[in-house]
């Protein structure tokens, strides 16, 4: 079994419909989508968790924690954000970007 080990996918561009099509058309079985909540598209994390559960089996998220553009990164209090985004959107795995 083929496993993509790192995509993206975003809903204006990207969509998660069109990362099927292409990994069906490679033969590629499922696929880890790293979250990126980048400026001008802080919920990343929730478009990928939905497409996540329209594909089970699929697809699979790593969530981003404290975005590198948000306000909370590397500010304290990430054990608690984390603990909620785990909870939230139980993920496969998270990112996170270090200074």
């Amino acid at each position: 079994m083929i496993v993509d080990a790192h995509t993206h996918s975003w809903a204006r561009r990207g969509c998660y419909q069109h990362l099927i099509r292409e990994l069906d058309a490679a033969g590629v079985a499922a696929a880890v989508v790293v979250s990126a909540a980048l400026a001008g598209n802080p919920g990343n994390n929730e478009y990928v968790a939905a497409a996540v559960a329209a594909c089970p089996g699929r697809l699979y998220q790593f969530a981003d924690v404290d975005s590198r553009w948000s306000k909370s990164y590397h500010r304290s209090g990430a054990v608690g954000r984390l603990a909620a985004l785990a909870d939230r959107l139980r993920p496969a795995g998270v990112s996170h970007y270090l200074a």
